[in-house]
């Protein structure tokens, strides 16, 4: 929103180019998600083209999206499953973790990719080792605004490791979507001069009942003058009303505008009050949960098509990239 699309671009490149793996004073490893069956040897990591987008299997999409097994009485003896909860890549178990820490003479797999309530978590998988086989480490302190957990990091100083957990702090305060306090005060200031303009609309009309001959206020009226009235008395209490949603519901319309289109609520809608504002959110709130299924990775067919084919094969001519480049499963 603050910037233009190149700078969108070359995010995307430094993405591209980030590293995979780091290997900590020759005895630990750390990746992003977790380690691969088609993984034997680190040389073979350091062999692997990183400068890619993540493909739909092999070594880099398992660093990347692998996790570990959170069954406790079966991951000791566990090896590899599918993961059916990342739609691609592997669930590892302790069977797995220990031989490869074995065959590359680590001491540890040290990993993210998962919220974790304490900020981390131990799998102590290994009985013969008192270090734990796979730590994951989770630096984000109440994720999304909704988990409530702690964020820790790992320090690695004179052969110790140390780990220290870290609570959340308050946001700084910042008007919706980066708006001055001009553009934030127009609602306010647009609902105090609907004000003035009603007790002056209320003034002429009691000043011509005031003012007529005949006993009955509805009969001293012209009845032009009295629709008109009623239309700019209609019309007044209607925009203070959208006003005072506008003001008192922010908060929710900024909810609802990040799930529609173009980022624009319904027409109408702050006409209707708070109540549709909220039935409004809850059904794209429900839209969004049941489309939760396509935040997946495609199924195969979809990278077997010309389409990905053309993203995703480096050999052919870089063509230039898209935000909407990912297909909804």
């Amino acid at each position: 929103m603050k910037y233009d699309d190149e700078v969108y671009e070359r995010i995307m490149e430094s993405f591209d180019a980030l590293p995979i793996m780091c290997l900590i004073n020759g005895r630990f490893i750390a990746i992003h998600g977790g380690i691969s069956p088609q993984l034997k040897d680190l040389k073979e990591a350091a062999n692997l083209d990183r400068f890619q987008e993540t493909p739909k299997d092999g070594i880099i999409c398992d660093l990347l999206w692998s996790d570990p097994c959170e069954v406790d009485d079966q991951a000791p003896l566990m090896e590899w499953e599918s993961n059916s909860t990342r739609g691609c890549s592997y669930v590892f178990g302790g069977k797995a973790a220990n031989s490869f820490l074995s065959k590359n003479n680590l001491i540890s797999i040290i990993r993210a990719h998962e919220a974790q309530l304490e900020g981390f978590k131990m799998y102590k998988w290994n009985q013969n080792v008192e270090f734990p086989s796979v730590i994951t480490i989770f630096s984000a302190p109440n994720y999304c605004d909704v988990y409530n957990n702690k964020g820790a990091i790992i320090k690695f100083k004179n052969n110790m490791v140390n780990i220290q957990q870290f609570n959340y702090s308050p946001h700084p305060f910042i008007l919706p979507q980066f708006m001055n306090i001009f553009n934030w005060s127009i609602p306010f200031v647009s609902e105090k001069i609907n004000e003035m303009l009603l007790h002056i609309i209320k003034k002429d009309f009691n000043d011509e009942i005031v003012d007529g001959n005949t006993t009955t206020g509805t009969e001293l009226l012209d009845k032009n003058l009295t629709s008109k009235l009623r239309m700019k008395v209609k019309f007044v209490t209607l925009m203070m009303k959208m006003y005072k949603t506008l003001r008192e519901e922010s908060e929710l319309i900024m909810k609802l505008k990040g799930f529609c289109p173009g980022n624009r609520i319904p027409i109408g809608i702050l006409m209707q009050g708070p109540e549709a504002l909220k039935n409004a959110y809850e059904r794209y709130k429900n839209a969004k949960q049941q489309d939760a299924i396509n935040e997946k990775r495609p199924n195969k067919k979809y990278f077997n098509n010309n389409l990905f084919k053309q993203i995703f094969n480096k050999k052919k001519k870089k063509k230039k990239r898209t935000k909407n480049f990912f297909i909804k499963n």
